[in-house]
């Protein structure tokens, strides 16, 4: 549920970024206001630590790749983004969120895990 909710979040934040804009919407300002919204629905309203801040963006960063992936293109995405408040009921953006945002916290968490362990073996 909570992961609904995020998506949810993200989503509509990204479509109010883009509304804000009167110039036509090139690919880098609609994944710039993807990842914005993103970084900041998963941050939320508390200050947070350098590192807290840096795996919201690479773990946004990484979602915003995954669902390219699989959405097939570049455009297909941007227009599943963009059309969000439309249907909010799309059920493939939903669950290409959900797996995305799954492989992705996965994929820099294991990441921060790996690295913490490297960093506290002893030397040899």
């Amino acid at each position: 549920m909570k992961k609904l909710i995020l998506i949810s979040v993200l989503l509509s934040l990204t479509a109010c970024f883009d509304k804000k804009q009167e110039e036509p919407k090139s690919t880098s300002s609609i994944r710039q206001n993807f990842t914005k919204a993103c970084v900041q629905s998963a941050l939320g309203d508390k200050p947070a630590s350098p590192e807290k801040q840096q795996f919201a963006q690479q773990t946004c960063d990484c979602v915003y790749d995954e669902g390219i992936k699989a959405y097939g293109s570049q455009n297909e995405w941007e227009n599943a983004i963009k059309d969000f408040d439309k249907s909010v009921n799309d059920p493939k953006l939903q669950q290409v969120s959900n797996d995305t945002i799954n492989i992705c916290i996965a994929k820099f968490t294991s990441n921060q895990a790996t690295a913490s362990a490297s960093s506290a073996s002893p030397a040899k």
